[in-house]
């Protein structure tokens, strides 16, 4: 950045703070953006463990092409969440407490973003 001669070196120290405190309208453009595509993508990742515990009483194993694409797009946030959890016998909880952690996790972010 090139120093203006009405203020010299300080008039450019002054514009690279306000670039850095106040933001402008193209970055707040930009958190809005990124936090709408992420909201996006955890709501459809509930629907997606939402479908998976309903499919689950009639396909458990994922043999079916449905089937094995929801444990194929919801495995790698609840097999984590799977290993945490005590072993509750034949009744999984996992996708319940993945779907509670999404909703918790939006909601702070909602609260973050207002």
């Amino acid at each position: 950045m090139t120093a203006n001669y009405t203020g010299g070196t300080i008039f450019a120290a002054e514009q690279m703070y306000s670039t850095f405190v106040s933001p402008s309208q193209g970055s707040t453009e930009t958190m809005t953006l990124i936090f709408n595509i992420l909201s996006l993508l955890l709501s459809v990742m509930q629907i997606v463990i939402i479908a998976r515990m309903i499919f689950s009483w009639f396909d458990p194993t994922g043999r079916t092409v449905f089937g094995a694409l929801i444990v194929r797009v919801t495995d790698p946030v609840i097999v984590p969440i799977r290993r945490v959890m005590p072993n509750t016998g034949v009744i999984d909880l996992s996708p319940m407490v993945t779907w509670l952690v999404i909703f918790l996790l939006q909601q702070l972010l909602q609260r973050t973003y207002v």
